[in-house]
Order: C-alpha cells, then structure tokens, then sequence
C-alpha cells in the first residue's frame, strides 16, 4: 500500500486548487460558491482533510463547512457539514474514504459533524463510520397540478392545475435584507420545542445564506410580524418544482404566506411544492394543513439520507426528532458524498 500523509487543514487557495484538479466533485460549483462556503461563511473558515502521497500530490479530499446549532436554552454547539469528498482514481482501492474520516475524527474539536449521504456512499458513514442514522430527509410535498404525479405513477398525461385556497390575511412584502424581526421568528420556532435543535439562523446567517448567495436566486417575503419564506420555482427532474428553502415564524401567518404563494407559483406554471419537515416538527401541523404530504420514497428523484456523529461529551440532538430541518437551513451549500473505495 502506498504511503500517504493526511492533514486537516484550513480553507486556503491550495484547498481551492485541488478543488479544481478534480472536476467530478467540482461539478457546477464556481470558485465564487467554494469560497463563499468555505472561506466567507459566517460561522468560520471551513476546513478541509487533504491526502498527499510521497510527492506531494494531493490525492484525495474531504471538505467541512462550520456550522453553529442552537436550542432555545440557549445552547450552542460548534461542528461541521461534511461535503464534498473525492479520491483520485491512481489512488483507488486503498481505503482512502474511511482513512480520510478517521483523520478527521484525531484531529477536529468539533463537538459534531452531520450530513446528507447519498444512496452510493450511504453504507459506508453508517457501518463504518460510526454515524446515526436518521433516514431519508424528511421531504414534503404538495402537488399543485396532476401532471408531475401522474406521470410518476404512470397513469398517463393527465394535467390540470389543483384548486387552493389563496391567502387572505393580508399580503407578504418582498425582504431585501434580514433583521433581529426575522431572528426572533426563528427563536419563536424553537421556543415551540425545547428538546430541538437547529442551524443558527442568526441575521448574518441568513443573509449569508440567501441574499449573498453567488450563484442562486431566492425570492425572499415576510409579513410585519417578521414571519418569512424563502423559496424559488426550478425546473429540475422533468417538473417545475417551488422548492420552500425556509419557512419560518408563527404557523397561521405562515399558512397565509404559503397560499400566496402557491398561487403565485401555480400561475408561473410550477407543478409541486417541496419542502422539508420532521414529523414532529413545530411546523408540522401547519404543513398539514396546506397539504403537504410526506413525499414517498419510491416515488423521489434520487435518494438523500441524513446522519450524524456526535464527538464530544455534550448534551446535543441524538435522534432525528431533534433536528430541526429545512431545505437550506440544513444543506447550506449543497453536497457530494461519494461512495467509500
């Protein structure tokens, strides 16, 4: 077996370059978004696991972007995403997957590091990497035409738009920048559940997350009492989807938000909503009652897991009913996980 030196290094322009030397894990990521992950995030600079071999030639790697969870205590638990991980093919076959991990368990003070495995390397962080398992991420959907399900369950080309309600508790502004009104609405969620805890959705983080985001455009609206949504229609995996980021603040006043803008979504020609919501949610209810039903495995485009591994002596979220979970608020930049070699 050849001879490799692991390090956990910081964010830095070599951790760029190598970035660049493996396109399949670059993929549409510019040098603008890595940098935006790893190097201006607000919770710190990421760090990353780089394998040298005996020239110096950087073989493999394995990105961390920081990461801050909360509870309403007050708690605060400092960790990493894991993200993008890759493995040169001359350096193949030699375990360097589960190696590059076990160097960053020796040499992190993180007190946890979580993430998104999909279905090639899903096996790997739950049997040899020591992580929780808590399923596939809880996603919601609400049809908003037939024609997406329909083709779905092969039942042939039956389209027509689903009839909504639309909001009438008055209209959402458009949000330009995030405040402490839209930090307390967060708070407010948490306070709903004591024993949840989440990603920091300070201010910073927030704008941070979607109105400095470099290569993604999200529409961003509240209402007075700092309640928000954040969302954005794709056409992604043969349907135009609304994708809801973030939904946050006092469950009626978001109801009302998201009927506006299911309405708005559906006259742009969007055929589902998707979201992401634990069962047992503070927000659960209110998902309910808009429609959104758990979207069935069988049924998804691909397969997303969540997991985690606690590595510090602390009291932290140990179950999935813990985690308070969105579709950004828990996937920050997006993420590859490849399968363990």
């Amino acid at each position: 077996m050849a001879d490799y030196q692991f390090s956990l290094e910081p964010f830095s322009s070599e951790v760029l370059a190598a970035y660049q030397s493996f396109p399949s894990v670059l993929g549409e990521s510019t040098e603008e978004k890595i940098a935006w992950k790893l190097n201006d995030n607000p919770f710190g600079r990421g760090v990353a696991v780089v394998v040298r071999d005996d020239r110096g030639t950087i073989v493999g790697m394995n990105a961390y972007q920081p990461v801050v969870i909360a509870n309403s205590a007050g708690q605060r638990l400092r960790g990493h995403q894991s993200m993008d991980t890759v493995v040169a093919e001359s350096a193949r076959g030699q375990g360097l997957f589960t190696r590059m991990y076990q160097a960053y368990y020796d040499r992190t003070d993180a007190d946890f590091v979580y993430g998104f495995p999909n279905k090639n390397s899903a096996h790997g962080f739950f049997t040899k990497l020591g992580w929780s398992r808590f399923g596939m991420v809880p996603m919601r959907v609400k049809p908003l035409r037939t024609g997406f399900m329909a083709r779905r369950l092969k039942l042939g080309f039956l389209d027509f738009p689903i009839a909504a309600f639309r909001g009438n508790r008055g209209s959402s502004a458009l949000l330009s920048s995030f405040d402490d009104r839209h930090e307390q609405a967060w708070r407010s969620v948490l306070d709903r559940s004591p024993a949840l805890w989440g990603v920091d959705r300070s201010a910073n983080y927030l704008n941070w997350r979607y109105r400095d985001h470099p290569t993604s455009s999200y529409e961003l609206r509240e209402r007075k009492d700092g309640s928000f949504v954040a969302s954005t229609i794709l056409d992604k995996h043969g349907a135009r989807i609304l994708y809801i980021m973030e939904a946050l603040g006092e469950p009626d006043t978001l109801v009302d938000m998201l009927r506006e803008i299911h309405t708005d979504a559906l006259g742009r020609g969007a055929e589902l909503a998707l979201l992401w919501s634990a069962e047992r949610s503070p927000l659960a209810h209110a998902f309910r009652r808009l429609g959104y039903f758990h979207f069935p495995d069988r049924l998804r485009p691909n397969e997303i897991n969540f997991g985690a591994r606690i590595l510090a002596d602390v009291a932290a979220p140990r179950n999935k009913d813990q985690w308070f979970v969105s579709m950004a608020g828990n996937t920050p930049a997006g993420h590859s996980c490849s399968a363990p070699n």
